[in-house]
């Protein structure tokens, strides 16, 4: 039978070809070299002569190995004579062999004549030829209308479960962290207890939606800056963050609600102490005014010894909202949203 397959030939070609008991030579060879998957099928062919056999057999493969010692030695009978090509009137001209493609390929031998096998049982013959048939057929079980296995199929995801028409498209996955209706990334290890710190910053603390390093979709520009000294609330931080805080800010004697955001730990200072409690809590405490001319400091305790958080500017109003039992020379009030401490003796009545 003479080669039919070409240099290039399909997968689709390749498979139908060793279906046929009878394939060229140069046929297989071209099987064997380009289909690394159908070699296990070459090596059980019944085309198969000893030098591809050999050839096979080098590659190593422990598959292919146990096909090749699977298969019935041929009998002996002689081979087939050779029908030396054409030559010229010269009798004396030698017949030249023909030159090898490529010594590490199955093409090496096709040059060969066809070795058939002798032969043999009807019964090994079928048996031969049914493993053939087998694999071929689950190979294209697994392969079918898929040339190139690697594929991956692109475009809108069709759910099989669903009726109608209608298809799924993918959609981009959902931020690492979830955001406010403002943008702000939310923390995830929240303050359980009141805490304050003053910014220290000469050019005050900047306010950003999200810190820097997180990538889109995060706004990570800055929105505001908190000016130097003063206070801010610690509303908490982040397990993935370092460096920075998320606070809430209030810009003092404006009607401004309360902003929020993220602020970098080195623009901040916080108190060595934390913020002490009151013993008794008010919750709607009466009101006092600030009566000295340079303000009044705000502390984080009920004692000159505490950190300030702020100084309260002169004749502003000021809601008292605890007291403590072992020095009742303090008050604890509210001022916008910072809570502490202040001297009761420079309050006034109003």
């Amino acid at each position: 039978m003479a080669a039919i397959l070409g240099q290039n030939p399909t997968h689709e070609a390749a498979m139908q070809a060793l279906a046929n008991r009878d394939i060229d030579p140069d046929d297989i060879a071209t099987v064997a070299e380009l289909f690394p998957d159908l070699r296990p099928a070459v090596a059980a062919h019944p085309a198969a002569y000893p030098e591809l056999l050999d050839w096979l057999a080098g590659i190593g493969d422990p598959t292919i190995a146990l096909i090749i010692g699977s298969r019935p030695s041929p009998q002996s009978a002689p081979a087939a004579p050779v029908t030396p090509a054409a030559t010229s009137n010269s009798a004396d001209q030698p017949v030249e062999s023909p030159t090898p493609v490529n010594a590490t390929s199955p093409q090496f031998y096709t040059a060969a004549p066809q070795r058939r096998l002798a032969v043999q049982p009807i019964v090994i013959i079928l048996a031969v030829i049914a493993v053939v048939v087998a694999g071929v057929l689950l190979f294209l079980l697994l392969n079918l209308g898929d040339d190139d296995p690697t594929d991956t199929p692109t475009g809108p995801v069709t759910d099989p479960t669903a009726t109608g028409t209608a298809t799924q498209t993918t959609s981009e996955p959902p931020p690492a962290y979830p955001t406010d209706a403002d943008g702000n990334v939310q923390p995830n290890e929240p303050l359980t207890e009141v805490a304050y710190a003053v910014v220290s910053g000469e050019g005050g603390a900047a306010l950003v939606h999200a810190p820097t390093g997180l990538s889109a979709p995060y706004d990570t520009s800055v929105f505001g800056t908190i000016p130097r000294y003063e206070a801010v609330k610690l509303l908490g931080t982040h397990s993935d963050i370092t460096g920075w805080t998320f606070v809430e800010y209030v810009s003092y004697g404006t009607e401004m609600a309360p902003v929020t955001g993220w602020a970098e730990n080195s623009a901040l200072q916080r108190p060595e102490k934390p913020l002490v409690q009151p013993d008794w809590r008010i919750n709607e405490g009466q009101y006092a005014v600030v009566s000295p001319q340079a303000g009044l400091n705000l502390r984080t305790g009920p004692s000159a010894d505490y950190d300030v958080l702020l100084t309260i500017p002169q004749h502003t109003e000021v809601a008292e909202h605890g007291y403590s039992s072992s020095n009742h020379d303090w008050v604890f009030i509210r001022y916008e949203n910072i809570e502490g401490w202040v001297a009761a003796q420079y309050l006034e009545t109003p």
